[in-house]
């Protein structure tokens, strides 16, 4: 036998099995993830994104809602401000009927009608076929006036699809003749 393959033999057999296996996990490491650790951090990491995904769309419908509402409740407030303001120095009110005033402001000669017209509350001028909306999304507008009292006493529902807001206010107005 040759001198160089018995050296060889001699070299295999001085190698212990515990350098074996240091060698077999250099080469494994070196190797990157198993299949079972990138299954689980991909089931993880899916995971967390559907927890941020449904958290996300829940936040922007509770979103959507929330205007949705606030903008019913400012429209019905706005609506009821400027009619009390309106009707508070009128000097002449006719109640045309439940969804419909005329009235006349001191120093003014002009007649003035607020009603509510196709989901909105609008005034006008009498004989002017001009209109200026007040409010939107406004479902039903009544007004009850109590000639002892002098008190226009007024309703207004502002609705959406899923939400509805009524208000419930009283003027009194002591110029009315």
């Amino acid at each position: 036998m040759p001198n160089s393959l018995r050296s060889s033999k001699i070299l295999l057999s001085e190698i212990s099995v515990s350098e074996i296996r240091r060698i077999s996990d250099l080469k494994r490491k070196e190797e990157g993830f198993t299949l079972i650790e990138v299954l689980a951090a991909v089931t993880i990491f899916s995971f967390l994104i559907a927890m941020a995904c449904s958290l996300f769309i829940f936040q922007t419908n509770f979103y959507e809602f929330t205007t949705k509402r606030l903008d019913v409740q400012q429209n019905v407030r706005i609506a009821a401000d400027y009619i009390s303001q309106e009707l508070r120095y009128a000097t002449t009110l006719k109640r045309k009927n439940a969804q419909e005033v005329e009235y006349e402001i001191p120093n003014d000669e002009r007649i003035f009608n607020i009603r509510h017209k196709d989901k909105s509350i609008v005034r006008s001028l009498y004989n002017y076929n001009g209109e200026n909306e007040i409010s939107y999304n406004i479902e039903k507008l009544n007004f009850t006036w109590n000639d002892t009292e002098k008190i226009l006493t007024f309703t207004i529902k502002g609705s959406d699809k899923n939400y509805s807001y009524t208000l419930v206010s009283a003027v009194y107005l002591p110029n009315v003749q």
